[in-house]
């Protein structure tokens, strides 16, 4: 159930916004250090034109699990902090 709304969201927001970048952010609770890119709704990023941007663990446990998908090309970088079981991530997004 969840994989076909995410795809009617999905093809929704690439619809409404042709052309123009759009960012997907978020701790999503996939491990992609465990599972890699085989699941559905990466898949359908994928798609879709989006790339996953982050490479390395992200939380404390050894998991990679806050994702950055972009329909366009962005750095990102990340960092631990003091008040989260997760690390910061930090984008740049080129408008030019």
């Amino acid at each position: 159930q969840f994989h076909k709304c995410f795809q009617k969201l999905l093809t929704a927001v690439c619809n409404s916004q042709s052309g123009k970048p759009i960012v997907i952010v978020g701790d999503l609770n996939l491990d992609l250090l465990t599972t890699g890119h085989n699941d559905r709704n990466q898949r359908e990023l994928h798609a879709h034109g989006f790339q996953q941007y982050v490479k390395k663990s992200t939380h404390c446990s050894g998991s990679l699990l806050d994702h950055v998908y972009c329909n366009r090309d962005v750095s990102t970088w990340q960092s631990a902090t003091y008040y989260s079981d997760h690390d910061m991530l930090w984008i740049t997004l080129c408008l030019s």
